[in-house]
């Protein structure tokens, strides 16, 4: 009989294997209990004391189902950790300096590494995480350890549906192979339109089968393939199996992840497509068409993907593109945001990346004003013109309009009168297209921008 006794820190309990992978003075085993040395179903309890509020909600997820993964048929699984709700009213509550210190740090954790704490959580959303990942049962009781701050003990036993056994298995490979996003939000995508996606398709809808694995595809071929291995392995019923297994396969052989990054990044998708969701969504959409097809016929996979997928050749961005997540796509937005304004402060010509980031709904708009502004206050009259110029035609219609004004008066100060005429509404000016307005208007208009009057924060439209 095997008992662990996870995050053991300085207490030892007898009869259990005690594990740690910061503190070893007591362990019995260096290790992180999100990827345990132990065999499936080698275990017959776990104990886990004020360990789970150190892994975030993500990091919950994936240590219960490594713990689900350990744990024998009905195995225990005992977790005590501090209640949000009751460790933020008793901070509340607190009347003085010494008190409220030590309700911050039972709420916080310790700055040393490996003892602060990423999240707390109440009995209601760690129970629905417990069930998720395969443990009925699930008891609420009174704490037993930690006596001196709000917390709760949760009791479960280890359910055997295979459903949770694939996941345990899929959410390993993620963890031992380093697949899991450092990016919270991508890490909650993942989350949320693959792994929680099976649980619908085992469960309850085989209805819904086709679509869903069509959607995992999507997500990731590669995990696809090995989720479906499993679900074979484990007897787990699926209409077409093989079907499946072939067409991710054929998916993984011609780069799947890798053309939807190509076709997401690409000119024509980032010229037509409004926002970062609206490039995902239109990208996605064609890759389930892809894999449609593909499932239908695998030979046409290489000229579907030609058809469904152009590209102008550019850099997927991700190496291994094993994943094809929305808030990666967010990323790559930034980076060429932050780059395009690098190359502005460089006197580069930074328009293009910034184009392609705001194309696809990042703003970097109101950083590149900002810089504008500054170089204004500093009398750096160029430069500001340099700025203002590259977000020309990239803003809503109100933020255009005093973009305009803004670098009017930049042409003003510098004896510019003509241009910044043109900048400003009016008659059609024949040779920039702009509509004029008379120049002792633009004057009175731009006058409190020339004294610093007109800096206040860019309009939010």
């Amino acid at each position: 009989m095997v008992r662990l006794h996870l995050g053991c820190g300085h207490l030892f309990l007898p009869g259990r294997i005690n594990i740690d992978s910061h503190c070893l003075a007591v362990a019995d085993l260096k290790a992180s209990c999100l990827s345990l040395p132990l065999a499936e179903q080698s275990v017959t309890s776990i104990e886990a004391y004020h360990v789970i509020e150190h892994l975030g909600y993500v990091g919950a997820c994936y240590a219960l189902a490594e713990w689900y993964a350990c744990l024998v048929p009905n195995g225990k699984l005992i977790i005590e950790t501090p209640d949000l709700i009751a460790s933020l009213q008793a901070l509340l509550r607190c009347q003085d300096d010494e008190s409220a210190g030590a309700a911050l740090n039972w709420i916080f954790g310790h700055e040393t590494p490996g003892w602060n704490h990423l999240m707390l959580f109440t009995p209601e959303l760690l129970q629905r995480q417990m069930s998720e990942c395969g443990f009925a049962d699930i008891r609420l009781l009174e704490p037993r350890t930690h006596l001196y701050g709000p917390g709760f003990r949760l009791e479960a036993r280890r359910e055997g549906h295979p459903v949770h056994r694939v996941l345990a298995r899929v959410r390993h490979r993620i963890e031992v192979q380093g697949l899991r996003p450092a990016n919270q939000l991508a890490a909650l995508e993942l989350e949320r339109e693959f792994l929680a996606g099976w649980l619908r398709l085992c469960d309850l809808c085989p209805e819904d089968e086709t679509e869903n694995i069509l959607s995992a595809l999507t997500v990731s071929a590669p995990l696809t393939q090995l989720a479906l291995e499993e679900a074979q392995n484990l007897g787990l019923t699926l209409c077409h199996p093989e079907r499946w297994l072939k067409t991710c396969e054929t998916l993984v052989g011609i780069g799947f992840q890798d053309l939807l990054w190509r076709h997401a990044l690409s000119g024509a998708v980032v010229r037509d497509e409004a926002t970062i969701e609206d490039a995902w969504s239109a990208t996605r959409k064609r890759g389930l068409e892809l894999a449609r097809r593909v499932a239908a016929d695998p030979s046409c996979a290489a000229a579907q993907a030609a058809r469904l997928l152009p590209n102008d050749g550019c850099e997927s961005q991700r190496s291994p593109p094993q994943l094809f997540l929305r808030q990666h796509l967010a990323q790559v937005a930034l980076e060429w945001s932050s780059r395009g304004i690098r190359h502005l402060l460089d006197g580069q010509d930074g328009q293009p990346l910034l184009e392609r980031a705001a194309a696809i709904g990042l703003d970097s708009y109101y950083a590149v004003w900002n810089l504008a502004v500054l170089a204004t206050r500093r009398n750096d009259l160029p430069r500001a013109i340099h700025f203002y110029e590259s977000l020309l035609g990239l803003g809503s219609p109100g933020s255009e309009q005093q973009v305009r004004l803004e670098l009017a008066a930049c042409y003003l100060h510098l004896g510019r009168p003509d241009r910044a005429a043109a900048l400003a509404h009016g008659e059609q000016d024949p040779v920039s297209g702009l509509l004029l307005r008379p120049l002792h208007e633009v004057r009175l208009r731009t006058r409190p921008v020339l004294h610093g009057e007109g800096y206040s924060a860019p309009p939010n439209d």
